[in-house]
């Protein structure tokens, strides 16, 4: 059988949307399973760490041993979690996680977790948050990566900072609560990568350098296409108006984005002189040197 992300990657996202909703579940359960019981042999994802949390914070880098978390602090709202069971919705309420990494399917179908913070420059994993429907709000400026179907199907949350989007697919899909979204890295947006986002107004895009769209489709169902209301893409100064006379954009002329203005009603802004220089859209200040 071919594993599913392999199969996935081998997909185009018409096939992809020929899948049912419980297959697509299905399919990143499978994946999940046959992935981490072929890199650490644990026996799935629920046995990732073994650990009984008796204080905040208390499972670090040190417990780590072979079940494959690098370097991660878990933080809990109250003592008495067993964090063997963290795939089965143990872990709750507002969460804090430090380190490197975060496992692909480490949370996946946790309803319980409320909202993360992710400190430090981590790497999330595919399907880490794979329908957390009770996640509210996401942060994690300085992730260096997000991994496929990391946030999928999060429907409760309405704004999502991540360090780096670059090349995540469906990494925010079916997030239908989802009304702002907050982008520190580079590189590119990949395919369906907010499709079925369906109350996403705001886009903020900080890299200093353009980041490319992979395809149209990575707003398909959301109201920057299909004829939809639109919202507000916040880019950087030079690459909003690098004439200085506002007639000109990078991203107006650039590989897809080209097309953005017939998909809804689109305005375009510069991230200098706005809210949004100061503060991530989650309202959090951002850090001056």
């Amino acid at each position: 059988m071919i594993d599913v992300y392999r199969r996935d990657l081998q997909m185009n996202d018409e096939q992809k949307g020929q899948l049912t909703e419980d297959e697509e579940k299905e399919e990143a359960l499978r994946y999940i399973e046959e992935t981490t019981n072929s890199a650490s042999g644990s026996g799935g994802p629920a046995a990732l760490i073994r650990k009984t949390v008796t204080a905040n914070g208390d499972y670090t880098a040190a417990d780590e041993g072979a079940d494959g978390y690098s370097g991660v602090t878990v933080n809990v709202p109250s003592a008495g979690y067993t964090v063997d069971d963290i795939a089965g919705g143990a872990v709750a309420g507002d969460i804090t996680l430090t380190g490197e990494n975060i496992m692909q399917g480490a949370f996946t179908y946790n309803p319980r977790i409320t909202s993360v913070t992710v400190m430090g420059a981590a790497a999330i994993g595919n399907y880490a948050f794979y329908y957390c429907t009770g996640i509210t709000r996401f942060f994690a400026p300085a992730a260096v990566q997000t991994g496929q179907n990391a946030l999928e199907g999060c429907s409760a949350m309405t704004h999502a900072v991540l360090g780096n989007l670059n090349g995540a697919r469906y990494a925010v899909k079916g997030c239908t609560n989802l009304t702002a979204l907050d982008v520190g890295g580079g590189g590119k947006l990949a395919s369906s990568a907010c499709y079925g986002c369906t109350r996403l107004e705001t886009i903020v895009l900080r890299s200093a350098t353009l980041v490319a769209l992979d395809q149209t489709s990575v707003f398909t169902n959301s109201p920057f296409k299909n004829g939809g209301t639109g919202g507000t893409i916040y880019i950087p100064r030079a690459l909003y108006d690098h004439l200085g006379d506002g007639s000109s954009s990078d991203y107006k002329v650039a590989t897809n984005w080209s097309t953005v203005d017939g998909w809804g009603t689109v305005t375009w802004a510069s991230i200098e002189g706005s809210v949004y220089e100061t503060q991530y859209v989650d309202g959090t200040p951002i850090p001056t040197a």
